[in-house]
């Protein structure tokens, strides 16, 4: 009986006919979605401040342009109130409706192209930046806001995106009087 001496032990994993599978790759849309992120996308802050004639400081309900819009889908739609609510967990919206998390990413997938997770990522993304450039808050603060939890993850969700840190991102983008313009 043959015994594998140092190193053999690997030799017969060549032999399995299921090592050589092709692994199934991300789902990509071979159709053009009727929905982008950024036109489901719900902007974190609800008042605008506004000046009056006298140079008194009012704060007025915000409504930004364009209106987000529905899509018609209420399973959809409330999944997206409530990601714009801050509620970032799935499984717990799935489980109040009685739906599966394969229903969410089903819907995500045909009206928006991006499965459920990326679309996610990209809402994140979208709210991260306007966080960045209209509130003087601490990374922590942007972080939990944001729904990314940690510092760290903010700072590698910039250096994908922008290639750049957080701060050096909020200096590229804000202006003057963007500053405590919303809250």
């Amino acid at each position: 009986m043959y015994r594998y001496g140092w190193g053999d032990g690997w030799k017969h994993r060549n032999d399995r006919p299921w090592a050589t599978r092709k692994k199934a790759g991300p789902r990509t849309a071979k159709f053009k979605a009727p929905w982008t992120v950024e036109q489901l996308w719900r902007c974190p802050f609800r008042e605008e401040r506004l000046y009056k004639t006298d140079g008194r400081k009012v704060w007025t309900e915000w409504q930004p342009a364009p209106t987000p819009r529905k899509t018609g889908v209420w399973a959809f739609d409330e999944w997206l109130d409530d990601l714009a609510a801050g509620n970032r967990d799935v499984a717990a919206f799935c489980n109040e409706r009685g739906l599966r998390m394969s229903d969410i990413d089903g819907l995500s997938f045909v009206l928006t192209g991006l499965p459920a997770q990326v679309f996610m990522m990209k809402y994140r993304v979208l709210t991260l930046d306007v966080m960045l450039r209209h509130t003087d808050w601490p990374i922590k603060e942007v972080a939990r806001r944001s729904g990314f939890g940690s510092v760290y993850n903010v700072f590698l969700t910039c250096k994908r995106e922008w290639n750049t840190a957080p701060v050096t991102r909020r200096r590229m983008i804000q202006k003057p009087e963007d500053l405590g313009r919303y809250r």
